[in-house]
């Protein structure tokens, strides 16, 4: 019989105010065989925005940039996504932004197994 898979979506930044060099708290998801990440800007920038790097790691303390980046919405309300494969134990999201702008951001993760 057939089981029915396990899935959670992981809240990883919580509509905060966030600048440059920000990372995330790691999420552990060894168990996990897919992911999606989603973005969405709460608030329309005064500046130009960035890129969010995904990053991967084995122990959740050291951790390797993986793949391209997401490039953050431009306009409140858009959304952006990344499919995430490959990842090992443990993820983490990284901002990377011109110097003194911030974003006020929503990411989640939505974890399959």
């Amino acid at each position: 019989m057939p089981t029915l898979r396990e899935s959670t979506t992981a809240v990883v930044i919580r509509g905060e105010h966030v600048t440059d060099g920000f990372t995330s708290e790691p999420y552990e998801a060894g168990w996990a065989i897919e992911a999606l990440l989603f973005l969405r800007l709460l608030v329309q920038p005064e500046t130009s925005v960035g890129n969010v790097w995904v990053e991967i790691s084995a122990d959740g303390f050291n951790w390797a940039t993986d793949g391209e980046p997401v490039a953050l919405p431009k306009a409140e309300g858009e959304v952006a996504f990344r499919r995430i494969g490959h990842f090992g134990n443990w993820l983490r999201l990284r901002l990377e932004m011109a110097e003194g702008s911030t974003v006020q951001l929503l990411a989640t993760l939505h974890l399959k197994g």
